[in-house]
């Protein structure tokens, strides 16, 4: 092949800012690049809280609870494109808080602690958070995961994300995602969407913005979206669900048959009948 045919001198291969895809490393071979700059993931230290935690694979005892909220959130950072680092179980107890709030701070980007997020009498994190930095803003507009606090320590972003699962992951989507994407300097990833109807009517609270987990179905007129209840015995099927939607805030719900833009969390060749 003649020179030129493939790639002509002073062509622009990639621009500043992409994410570099397996099809853009070819892309740049050809021209004769094998090294680029790239932006250090950010670390994001986990501090998962709670004397009644065990750990993943421990049958929880009366009283105890598993923690899921750190596997959880160690690869939703992941697919963020953070570097996670998750520290062991803290129990409530301030100075094993402070030791393990200290060593984060010295070793991450981002400081996440979860639980204890409210204003109860154990709620140490609030008050240690209070101490250490400067809150930035806390109890939010969004449910589940009120409580949820943002605030800068030592110059760090520091977050107190809610303990129940669905709230953990609420906060982790519009909050460390969003954290992260500052750090790399690319947009918020958006997911697409599709048009389902409304299977029941549901109400929701206007002031907040309310995360809806979705089991969506297809048939020959489109997508039906069921709407699944954590409250209600449902919480597994939200979590593994394959769609979702995030309600504007003003809204007070919807009625039966309604037409809701949702969320695909799963690709549509996944969604059947």
């Amino acid at each position: 092949r003649a020179a030129v045919s493939t790639l002509r001198a002073g062509e622009p291969l990639l621009s500043a800012g992409s994410i570099v895809r397996p099809t853009d490393l070819a892309a740049l071979a050809m021209g004769g690049v094998a090294m680029v700059p790239v932006r250090r993931k950010p670390r994001v230290a986990f501090i998962p809280t709670g004397s009644e935690l065990v750990p993943a694979g421990i049958k929880p005892r009366r009283g105890q609870n598993v923690d899921t909220n750190s596997l959880m959130c160690k690869h939703l950072l992941i697919e963020y494109g953070a570097e996670p680092l998750v520290f062991p179980i803290v129990h409530d107890d301030p100075a094993e808080l402070e030791r393990a709030f200290e060593a984060a701070l010295s070793t991450a980007d981002v400081v996440v602690v979860n639980g204890g997020s409210a204003v109860g009498e154990e709620d140490f994190n609030v008050r240690l958070i209070e101490r250490r930095g400067t809150v930035v803003h806390h109890y939010i507009a969004a449910v589940p995961g009120r409580p949820l606090m943002m605030a800068v320590v030592d110059g760090k972003p520091v977050i107190d994300l809610p303990g129940p699962t669905m709230a953990a992951y609420f906060g982790s989507e519009w909050c460390l995602q969003a954290i992260t994407a500052r750090f790399l300097g690319i947009p918020l990833h958006r997911r697409p969407t599709v048009t389902a109807r409304a299977e029941a009517a549901k109400s929701s609270i206007p002031k907040m913005a309310n995360i809806g987990r979705v089991h969506l179905t297809r048939d020959d007129e489109g997508y039906t979206a069921r709407f699944l209840n954590f409250k209600a015995g449902e919480l597994a099927a939200c979590m593994t669900s394959n769609a979702q939607r995030v309600s504007p805030l003003g809204e007070a719900g919807w009625e039966k048959g309604d037409l809701l833009e949702v969320e695909l969390l799963r690709g549509e060749e996944f969604i059947g009948e």
